[in-house]
This record gives structure tokens, sequence and C-alpha cells, in this order.
């Protein structure tokens, strides 16, 4: 078993109260440390993340989603430039509210409801941005 695997088993202990308050923070920070490091690893090893210049603040992930209410469809954003290009060549019609998200965490890119919305974002947002 990997480090990274035991320390999410104990961190799934948290819940059944086996740990002390002190031991526990140090699972919970050993825990979004794990997290962290692999979506850095997704990243390297991801093309589209190459692509997008978008960091997610809560996880560090690099993929960005679609999510359109009054519809079922996730589509992944795969580059952004003076458009957002989508995985499949999707095309998203809904008469609801769309939102952006990291796929990672589900973190709500806040004030974004369409593509102009996100290039705008990820412009202002970013430390990868141009």
């Amino acid at each position: 078993m990997e480090l990274a695997d035991k320390i999410r088993a104990m961190k799934d202990d948290l819940k059944c109260g086996e740990y002390n308050a002190p031991i526990a923070t140090g699972i919970e920070m050993a825990a979004q440390l794990v997290e962290r490091c692999e979506a850095e690893k997704e990243k390297e090893e991801d093309p589209v993340c190459a692509k997008l210049a978008f960091t997610c603040p809560k996880c560090g992930g690099c993929v960005i989603e679609q999510v359109a209410s009054d519809c079922t469809v996730s589509t992944r954003v795969t580059e952004v430039t003076d458009v957002v290009d989508y995985a499949n060549d999707t095309e998203v019609d809904s008469e609801g509210d769309v939102r952006y998200q990291c796929s990672g965490c589900g973190w709500v890119i806040p004030d974004v409801g369409n593509d102009d919305d996100l290039i705008e974002w990820l412009q202002d947002n970013n430390e990868k941005g141009e």
C-alpha cells in the first residue's frame, strides 16, 4: 500500500473518531498535500492542462467542465484562447443556468455564466493566463 493510500485510509478513520485532535489535524494536512501532489501529477500528464490557463484554488486541478441545468450535460473544456473549445466539439444549448467548475473537486468559478465570462475570468485571475 502506498503512502497516499495509507493517508486516505487514515482520513476515512477520522469520521469514526479514531484519532485525537492534534493527530487528526496532521492527517487532514497530509491528505490535502496528497490531493495537491496528485493534481500536479495530473497537470503534467494531461495535454489539456498544458493548454488551459486554469489552476483550481481549492484542489490545484487544471480541468474545467461546463455544467448546464435543465439538461444533463457536463462537457470538458479543452482549450481557452479567444474562444472556448470543448471535448468532442460538444455544443450545449440550455434554457437554465450554466456554470463552470473544476472537474476534480467541483469548485465553481465565481460570476462566470458563459464562455465570454470564462475567458475574461481566466485572463484576470490565473497565473498562467496571458
